[in-house]
């Protein structure tokens, strides 16, 4: 029997990722089945499903029994990513920057900016990082974001310098036109920001937007896929990824995040050089956005700003099936993955 789009991820347990913040099947929004004490287990096929309730037909898997709603896909964004060179050091002319480049995205709804957006990059040392760091709570960067959000009626994803009681993280903040927001501190520092910034201390969470489900990840973050795992497990449809790319990888390798999560990316990366240490940094740019089947939606080229946006329809990233049998998430096989950790 045919696998169709499968709904409520977040009532698995998914035992080799225990720390993982799950979105309460409640607040998805969809009309789903209801599944309670579910545990899968894909080496026995057991069909432990209690409790099913659903207003259509529902499919089983026949190779493992996991239940799939077949309720259609409806919801319709303008997603994409803002590009521009970060002037160092200097937070008004950035955010001039971004009030101008938003004003060719009318209509986006969602929006992602590049890493360090509004502080710039390579960092001397912590007294200096220190200097441009702001609070996630009230400073200028969310104020900001939160003033264009609510204009624009857009949600926003920008990375910034967080200033924290115990140091500085490089960080994430997404903003909702409501004015809520959530914070992201970057799990995974890359090469000279282990000198100055603190890793990040909690999980990639997923957060419900009026956009959709959305998970955070930053730059290097790309490098290991337990990160964007992480957060299709928690039930994300896009994966926000601001970055200051310097290597070749990133772009092509998202592909990769894409497709083995079944999940939209949209990367923004910035542009420029910086020359401030004993070291040059050249941005490659390339920002895009890639479907869940790791289709080119948008790219940016590599040395001039961009603002551009694709129509997508997030509530695809709830269908991990694959050949009609298969399923990215639920054909898993954590029992034998214990050497991952």
């Amino acid at each position: 029997m045919l696998c169709h789009p499968l709904r409520g991820f977040s009532q698995f347990y998914w035992p080799d990722i225990p720390s993982v913040p799950l979105v309460p099947r409640s607040t998805l929004g969809y009309d789903m089945p209801s599944l309670r004490d579910y545990q899968h287990s894909v080496g026995t096929a057991k069909e432990n499903i209690h409790d099913l309730h659903h207003g259509g037909d529902v499919a089983y898997a026949a190779s493992i029994g996991i239940p799939c709603s077949m309720r259609k896909n409806t919801m319709t964004i303008n997603a994409g990513y803002v590009q521009f060179d970060v002037a160092f050091g200097d937070w008004d002319a950035n955010a001039k920057q971004v009030r101008v480049l938003m004003e060719e995205a009318q209509e986006a709804d969602l929006l992602v900016l590049p890493e360090l957006a509004f502080s710039g990059y390579d960092f001397r040392d912590k007294a200096e990082l220190a200097t441009l760091a702001e609070p996630f709570a009230d400073g200028p960067t969310r104020v900001l974001l939160t003033e264009l959000a609510q204009a624009n009626n857009v949600v926003l994803v920008a990375g910034y310098a967080e200033a924290a009681a115990e140091g500085c993280y490089n960080s994430a903040m997404l903003v909702c036109p409501d004015g809520t927001a959530h914070n992201y501190r970057k799990i995974h520092r890359f090469n000279q920001e282990q000198d100055v910034f603190l890793p990040g201390d909690k999980a990639p969470a997923v957060v419900e937007t009026p956009v959709g489900r959305i998970g955070m990840m930053i730059c290097f973050d790309w490098f290991f896929p337990e990160t964007a795992r992480c957060l299709a497990l928690a039930g994300a449809q896009i994966i926000a990824h601001p970055s200051n790319l310097v290597l070749p990888w990133c772009q092509q390798s998202m592909f990769a995040r894409s497709i083995e999560n079944g999940i939209f990316t949209i990367t923004a990366n910035r542009i420029g050089t910086e020359s401030r240490t004993e070291r040059s940094l050249t941005f490659t740019g390339g920002s895009q956005v890639l479907s869940n089947h790791g289709e080119e939606l948008a790219k940016a080229p590599t040395d001039r700003p961009d603002v551009e946006y694709a129509a997508l329809n997030p509530e695809e990233a709830d269908d991990k099936c694959i050949a009609g049998r298969n399923d990215l998430l639920a054909d898993r096989r954590p029992t034998l993955y214990s050497g991952l950790v």
